[in-house]
């Protein structure tokens, strides 16, 4: 896959001005200098496999979303509302969420397909 790292930029900014983040705050969370990250955000620097890491993490986005990957679009655009849904949800109640979405999914369908 070849990264096209001006689209990965702008996806990055995208995703921190969608948050409400400063470009010096991601770049503080992230650990790097703030002339970096705006190198990073311009598409004008080749950003390392861990920093991008870090950023997805800061963002709660996936790296796959940030470096153009088309099926993780879900990811980016309903991540973070999930993630912060979920956050202060013990481990036994993410996983009962998430056969609860399961289910429903499942009857849903199973209802769509009656009515056809």
């Amino acid at each position: 896959m070849d990264i096209q790292y001006d689209k990965v930029g702008r996806r990055i900014k995208n995703m921190r001005l969608k948050q409400h983040i400063k470009q010096a705050d991601l770049a503080d969370l992230v650990g790097v200098s703030h002339t970096y990250m705006s190198e990073i955000e311009r598409g004008q620097t080749r950003v390392g496999l861990e920093i991008l890491v870090n950023i997805s993490e800061t963002l709660k986005v996936s790296v796959d979303y940030l470096v153009g990957r088309k099926n993780n679009d879900v990811v980016a655009k309903y991540g973070k509302e999930i993630a912060d849904l979920v956050s202060d949800c013990s481990p036994d109640e993410k996983k009962y969420y998430i056969a609860m979405l399961k289910d429903i999914k499942k009857r849903n369908r199973e209802y769509e397909g009656a009515g056809k």
